[in-house]
């Protein structure tokens, strides 16, 4: 049996870290947004650092190319569905 299973302050502070880990996850897409595709000037890395309670450089490396990969296809989903409300053919991807 883990220490934390018989503790419940070890048990709540668990608790809390798998909550932070879920929101810093959540977190993610919108910095990468907010840094790679705000034109014509992307939000300072201060800026994103003093909403986020982060440092500038945990700012810097808080995503990854793989991150600005799925922000892309969400935007390229997203405008596909918007078209189709708006009665578009839909733009094909190939």
């Amino acid at each position: 049996m883990r220490e934390s299973e018989r503790d419940p302050l070890l048990s709540e502070l668990e608790s809390l870290r798998r909550k932070r880990t879920e929101i810093e996850q959540q977190m993610i897409l919108p910095v990468a947004y907010m840094r790679e595709k705000v034109k014509p000037r992307p939000y300072t890395l201060q800026q994103i650092a003093n909403a986020t309670g982060m440092s500038i450089s945990g700012t810097r490396t808080f995503y990854d190319d793989s991150d600005v990969e799925l922000l892309e296809e969400r935007i390229a989903e997203a405008r596909r569905v918007l078209s189709i409300d708006r009665g578009e053919s839909p733009a094909r991807t190939e």
